[in-house]
């Protein structure tokens, strides 16, 4: 349910800025709501490859379609940078219908978890000092060394 409002909220910010929602445009946005979680576009691209592999209906799509959307996506505020790691950018939804949250990135395998979402009197309370100024947007990234790889060592 929740990623039918999603989808609906891409759709519409698409259209109020005269954006085509092509056939393909529709499959990156449904491969970004499958993948539960930020990503980089390589992530996107090898879970696109995958889904064409299952289904021979569906055309391909090259690797620059998929980076000129990703470049409108952001321009148009439904993705933001999280960050990048190695030369690899990572993305995350930036929709209304979302709640704040950080995101841990493992140094050693490369893994991007999102956290839980935080409270806005947390939000504020973490932010208190900054009254004078006007806060756009947050973007808190922890950075280490994730359990599994802690526990492989």
């Amino acid at each position: 349910m929740y990623i039918v409002i999603m989808k609906k909220e891409i759709i519409d910010i698409l259209r109020e800025n005269k954006i085509r929602y092509t056939e393909k445009r529709q499959l990156i946005v449904e491969h970004i709501l499958d993948l539960h979680s930020c990503f980089s576009v390589q992530m996107l691209s090898d879970a696109i490859a995958n889904s064409l592999q299952e289904d021979k209906n569906i055309s391909d799509i090259d690797q620059s379609t998929i980076y000129r959307f990703i470049g409108i996506l952001s321009r148009i505020g439904v993705i933001k940078e999280i960050s990048s790691i190695a030369g690899e950018h990572y993305y995350g939804l930036s929709l209304n219908s979302m709640p704040s949250h950080s995101h841990f990135f493992c140094r050693k395998c490369g893994k991007v978890i999102c956290l839980a979402p935080f409270s806005i009197r947390e939000t504020f309370s973490l932010f208190s000092q900054l009254n004078n100024f006007n806060i756009e947007d947050i973007n808190l990234v922890i950075k280490g060394v994730c359990e599994s790889c802690e526990n492989s060592d």
